[in-house]
């Protein structure tokens, strides 16, 4: 076996579920059953190196042509590692590679895979038993706008089903990928059949560890700050998400800056088939002439706007003084003509900054993304100060 096989082959051994795409020049290449799936996968040619009983299946894409082939394999539920060549090539000397980021469902950040309308969560769940009562935490954390909730759901302890308010919400967040504990994956897959799992080692959850990871990535000195400090099952299981994000983006998240407690008793709860049925988000008929509420609501110039405008539909708010003030802002820019249509100027345009934003944090921003983050914060700028003066 050559040294560069033996290179390969201890990455490999390293992330053993995912696809290794391993950098070679200007292309990546994945061999044996990866190379048979990204075959399949991608639709691309199975080669081979050797001959006769040592011939071994090789596949491979151009670099530049990544972005185009990632969507396809996370589609698949296909979780891929990326293995950089870390150095210049040299004559003579092996060219030393590391994974620099592991790309799944629930931790995408590639701008051209991602809806602009619609968040992309990883999210968790986690049981403890406590007292006379059963805990499940519940967090979930879209690591591309840095959005990190947690909460918790209480029920009698002989009572080892997940609760129907938990399911809900389950289905409202619409994960797209979910990290639980290996000895829950029958009891979850059975209610959870379209959803990518990511299952973990009992052992690993630990309320201790995960609390002190968060105090020390979060920088802070206790979580009460967050109103988060009493939520055991739910701190343990945003704990291991956390764990889950460093892990595969392989690097600070220094955009992630809080952890938000998700109070359900600040809106109404709609289960699934009301969501379904009132055509909230997705037409009940696949006809692409179909218009949901969403569709006719959506006249938001930001996709910033978007995503808080599905939020908004799917949680509607039950306190009167809090739907008072909504309707009396939109009121008071309705009839401020010229503010509205300054602020739209001001809004149209604006990238996705919330996205951009966590690309610099995470080290995976370009040149064009720079650009982006300067207007977007000028024209910020600009609609802020246009509504203190107005």
């Amino acid at each position: 076996m050559t040294p560069m096989m033996q290179q390969y082959y201890k990455l490999k051994k390293e992330y053993p579920e995912c696809v290794l795409l391993f950098r070679m020049g200007d292309f990546y290449e994945g061999f044996d059953d990866d190379a048979k799936k990204l075959s399949r996968v991608l639709g691309i040619t199975l080669t081979g190196r050797g001959k006769g009983e040592n011939r071994q299946d090789m596949a491979g894409i151009p670099y530049h042509a990544l972005k185009n082939y990632l969507p396809k394999l996370v589609k698949a539920g296909i979780k891929v590692a990326i293995a950089e060549q870390m150095e210049e090539a040299q004559q003579g000397k092996i060219v030393d590679r590391e994974v620099v980021k592991v790309i799944t469902a629930g931790t995408l950040m590639d701008e051209n895979v991602l809806d602009t309308s619609n968040n992309n969560y990883i999210a968790g769940l986690y049981k403890e038993n406590k007292g006379r009562n059963t805990h499940w935490g519940f967090a979930y954390s879209d690591v591309s706008t840095g959005e990190f909730m947690v909460s918790e759901y209480v029920l009698a302890k002989d009572n080892e089903e997940l609760p129907n308010s938990l399911i809900t919400e389950i289905y409202r967040v619409r994960p797209a990928e979910l990290l639980i504990p290996q000895s829950m994956a029958d009891q979850i897959r059975n209610i959870f059949s379209n959803i990518s799992f990511y299952f973990v080692e009992d052992r690993e959850f630990s309320y201790t560890g995960a609390q002190q990871l968060l105090l020390e990535e979060l920088n802070v000195t206790t979580l009460k700050g967050f109103g988060v400090e009493d939520l055991f099952a739910g701190i343990t299981i945003a704990g291991q998400i956390y764990r889950y994000l460093l892990d595969t983006q392989k690097t600070k998240l220094n955009h992630i800056t809080k952890l938000s407690r998700l109070n359900s008793q600040d809106y109404m709860i709609l289960d699934q088939s009301t969501i379904r049925n009132l055509e909230l988000l997705f037409p009940i008929q696949n006809n692409s002439e179909a218009r949901t509420l969403f569709d006719v609501l959506n006249q938001c110039s930001t996709p910033m706007g978007q995503r808080l405008l599905r939020q908004w539909i799917l949680r509607p708010l039950i306190d009167k003084k809090k739907i008072d003030t909504r309707l009396d802002s939109v009121e008071e820019l309705i009839k401020d003509e010229d503010t509205l249509s300054k602020l739209n100027e001001h809004l149209d345009g604006i990238t996705d900054l919330e996205r951009v934003i966590s690309r610099v944090a995470t080290k995976g921003a370009n040149a064009r993304d720079l650009l982006f983050l300067k207007d977007g914060l000028s024209k910020s700028i600009a609609a802020l100060t246009l509504l203190d003066n107005s």
